[in-house]
């Protein structure tokens, strides 16, 4: 039974990053409880919860602290089925199967096929409906399968916003800041949200002076914005990052890519995006750039190997514009 014997990873391919993962142990606790329970098919549980609140974090970090139970360990984006025949193409390299040479449904079923004959296997299908899943699945009963969404069913496992506390302890660790009643105060401005958490700690101290400076900035960018008419969640993020791109005007490179990423949809940017192919394809000022050298560790059997770090080589994105937001394609 998956979970009794250590295995050795043949397949390895996770992300987000949770080398600052925190908290959440009552979430993963209940995923290893439901994925060891007895069940008729594949156990899958569903992450629910809003947009930002680490559902993809808590799906990683299961799947970091548990690898040694699997020998296929692969990470599927689920908000498109492009993304997920590409993502299943990945697969197949990985697991060195034949129909890799091709594309498509006969690739997918290949794959599916190989997992369908072991049950040493464990699948992250990231924001993905839950009423797709079947479609995805492999035959059989074997296996483990993470689902992360927005619409969870009746049974799902409810990730929700961090407490106050939570929040504050979260940003004290994260900034070495001591100012606690700051960190409240920065907590409750964000919601508890992780995503948005995170952010406002990457940019203090390097960015932003302290946590109140930046509690700050974001009431100014917050009135600023007004009614943005985002989705729950959406809001506190988006003034997050205003507060952030607001002080990334002095780095012009840093504003042109993000300027050049806005174009692109929010998972995964395929290396081959980035190195020539189609690059007139790319908006106006942001076309040579499109071209720029850039690396990314490909997906591989080793469970050490990152694989959605991104590194930019010195010289290889030029600055070309000074306009945030980008203009409309």
């Amino acid at each position: 039974m998956v979970g009794l014997v250590r295995r050795r990873t043949q397949a390895w391919s996770v992300w987000p990053d949770t080398s600052s993962f925190s908290g959440r142990e009552g979430v993963l606790r209940d995923i290893e409880e439901r994925l060891s329970a007895e069940a008729d098919g594949h156990r899958v549980v569903v992450l629910a919860g809003l947009p930002g609140v680490g559902k993809s974090w808590a799906a990683a970090a299961y799947a970091r602290r548990h690898r040694d139970r699997y020998r296929i360990v692969w990470w599927l984006q689920g908000s498109d089925d492009a993304s997920l025949v590409r993502d299943y193409g990945d697969l197949a390299h990985a697991l060195d199967l034949p129909s890799a040479a091709t594309a498509g449904p006969s690739m997918v079923a290949a794959v599916r096929a190989r997992l369908a004959a072991t049950d040493d296997w464990l699948l992250v299908f990231d924001d993905l409906p839950p009423d797709r899943l079947a479609a995805w699945l492999p035959p059989g009963r074997g296996g483990h399968v993470l689902v992360t969404s927005v619409d969870g069913t009746g049974d799902a496992v409810l990730v929700a916003p961090f407490r106050e506390d939570e929040a504050a302890a979260f940003l004290l660790a994260r900034t070495g800041s001591q100012d606690e009643a700051a960190a409240r105060d920065v907590a409750r401005l964000l919601g508890g949200l992780p995503l948005a958490l995170q952010q406002a700690a990457s940019c203090i101290p390097t960015e932003i002076a302290s946590l109140s400076d930046y509690a700050e900035r974001f009431r100014l960018s917050e009135g600023a914005l007004g009614d943005i008419g985002t989705a729950p969640g959406h809001a506190t993020v988006t003034v997050t990052l205003r507060v952030i791109l607001d002080r990334l005007q002095a780095s012009p490179e840093a504003v042109d890519l993000l300027c050049l990423a806005a174009y692109l949809a929010p998972q995964r940017i395929p290396r081959r995006a980035l190195e020539g192919a189609g690059v007139t394809t790319w908006p106006g000022p942001w076309a040579s750039s499109a071209g720029s050298r850039w690396s990314r560790p490909t997906p591989s059997g080793s469970p050490s190997t990152p694989s959605s770090s991104w590194r930019r080589e010195p010289g290889s994105v030029r600055p070309r514009s000074r306009t945030w937001p980008p203009p409309p394609a």
